[in-house]
C-alpha cells in the first residue's frame, strides 16, 4: 500500500481503490478533509469524467474512491503543467459544467482509469 498526503486529506493507495481521511495535524485542516469528502461523495456520479466515490463514512471520516493513475505522477518534474491545462480547458469548453471540472486543474488532480481521463480530487 502507498502513502500520500494532500492539504487536508492522507491518502492510502491500494490496488483498486484509494482511501482518504481528514489530516490530523490540526483542527482546522481535519475539518477541511472531512468537507472535501462529503463534497467529493455529494459531486460523485454527476459527470462521468469524476472518479467514483464507493463509499462515504458518516460526516466524512472517511471516504474510498475507484483508483486511477495520477498524471502528475508520470510528469517530469521540470515538465510544464500548460499543456495538460490547456488540454483540459480545450475538453470542457462547452461542458454544463465547466467551471467545476475546471478549477484546480494541476496534474496531481487528475487521473486515468484505463483510456478514461478523470478528476480525481474535487473536494474543496
Amino acid at each position: 500500500m502507498k502513502y500520500t498526503e494532500g492539504a487536508t486529506r492522507k491518502v492510502f493507495v491500494c490496488n483498486k481503490f484509494v482511501i482518504k481521511i481528514p489530516n490530523f495535524k490540526e483542527y482546522r485542516l481535519f475539518l477541511f478533509g472531512i468537507l472535501a469528502n462529503m463534497q467529493e461523495k455529494e459531486w460523485s456520479g454527476r459527470h462521468r469524467d469524476l472518479a467514483k466515490v464507493l463509499y462515504c463514512f458518516p460526516f466524512g471520516l472517511f471516504l474510498i474512491m475507484e483508483k486511477a493513475y495520477v498524471i502528475g505522477e508520470r510528469m517530469k518534474e521540470d515538465e510544464s503543467w500548460l499543456p495538460f491545462s490547456e488540454m483540459i480547458q480545450e475538453k470542457y469548453k462547452n461542458d454544463e459544467l465547466r467551471e467545476f471540472m475546471l478549477s484546480d486543474t494541476k496534474p496531481y488532480n487528475w487521473g486515468y482509469i484505463g483510456d478514461r481521463l478523470v478528476k480525481i480530487d474535487y473536494g474543496s
